[in-house]
C-alpha cells in the first residue's frame, strides 16, 4: 500500500510539472538540428552512460570487445551509426530480451553483473514510469523523463502539420495507468491550444482495475485545473469498438478530418 501511495504520488508530481511545460519553440529546426547531430550525441551518451558508468552491463560488454571510446568514435565516422551499431552487436555488444529485464549476461563464459536498473542512463532527471503488462512474467517499469516527452511529442506536431491536418478533430485509444500515453497525448495537444476530444479505451473492468481508473481520472483533473483540458477516458465494452468507429463516422458527416491515435 505505501509503495503504491509513493509511486502515485512520483506520478501526480512529475505530471503535473509536464502538463505545466510549454510546447518546443521552432520544433521543426530543433528535429532537423537533432537528425543531423545523431551521431555525435550518441557518442555524448554511450561516453556517460557506458563508459563512465561500470554498473551498466555495456561497461563490460564494451570492455570484452575489445572497444574503447576512441575506437567506437572512429567506427562511427568510418561506418555510420547503424554500420557501427551492427559491428558492435556482431563483437557481442548487445542484450536480449530476457538480459533487458534483468537476466544474467554471460559472453564468451563469463557472466556480468545485471539488473533491472542497470541500463538506466545515470544523467536522466527520471519521470513518469510506464509499467509494461508483464502478460508472461512480472511487468517491467521504464523511467523516462519530461524533457525526452516534451521532445518525443514534437513528432506528432509534425506528423499533423506535414499532412495539413489543421482543423482536423482528435481523438485516440490508448490505456489508461499504468501506461500515461493517454495522459501524455491530451496534455501535450492541450499545451498546444487544441484540445483532444475523445479518449477511448479498452480498461478493463472496475473490479480489476479500479484504483488504476480513479488515479487516471485524477490526474486528468489535476490537468484541468493546471489549465490543460484533456477528456476522461472512455471505457470500451470488451471487444467492442464500435463507439470508435462512431465518432468517426459522425466527425466525418459533420464535415471534418478526423486523427485518431494509437
Amino acid at each position: 500500500m505505501i509503495k503504491e501511495a509513493a509511486y502515485y504520488a512520483r506520478m501526480a508530481w512529475h505530471y503535473g510539472r509536464y502538463v505545466r511545460l510549454r510546447p518546443v519553440d521552432g520544433y521543426q529546426a530543433v528535429l532537423r538540428e537533432n537528425v543531423a547531430r545523431r551521431e555525435e550525441r550518441f557518442l555524448e551518451l554511450v561516453k556517460g552512460s557506458v563508459f563512465e558508468n561500470s554498473r551498466t552491463p555495456y561497461h563490460d560488454l564494451m570492455r570484452l570487445a575489445g572497444c574503447t571510446f576512441e575506437d567506437l568514435r572512429e567506427m562511427v565516422g568510418r561506418e555510420g551509426l547503424e554500420g557501427a551499431l551492427e559491428q558492435l552487436r556482431l563483437a557481442g555488444v548487445y542484450m536480449t530480451h530476457a538480459e533487458a529485464k534483468g537476466a544474467a549476461v554471460v559472453r564468451g563464459g563469463r557472466e556480468i553483473a545485471n539488473d533491472r536498473a542497470a541500463t538506466r542512463n545515470p544523467s536522466s532527471q527520471g519521470g513518469m514510469e510506464t509499467i509494461s503488462s508483464g502478460s508472461r512474467s512480472a511487468g517491467m517499469a521504464t523511467l523516462t523523463s519530461n524533457a525526452f516527452r516534451r521532445y518525443r511529442s514534437q513528432y506528432e506536431r509534425l506528423f499533423y502539420d506535414e499532412f495539413g491536418l489543421e482543423g482536423a478533430a482528435l481523438a485516440t485509444l490508448q490505456w489508461t495507468l499504468p501506461a500515461p500515453a493517454g495522459l501524455l497525448y491530451g496534455a501535450f495537444w492541450a499545451s498546444t491550444g487544441k484540445r483532444v476530444e475523445r479518449w477511448f479505451t479498452a480498461g478493463g473492468s472496475w473490479r480489476s482495475g479500479a484504483h488504476y481508473r480513479l488515479a487516471t481520472a485524477a490526474l486528468v483533473w489535476e490537468g484541468r485545473l493546471l489549465g490543460r483540458w484533456m477528456p476522461l477516458p472512455e471505457y470500451l465494452p470488451q471487444n467492442d469498438y464500435s463507439p470508435v468507429a462512431v465518432w468517426i463516422a459522425e466527425t466525418k458527416k459533420g464535415g471534418a478530418a478526423s486523427v485518431f491515435a494509437e
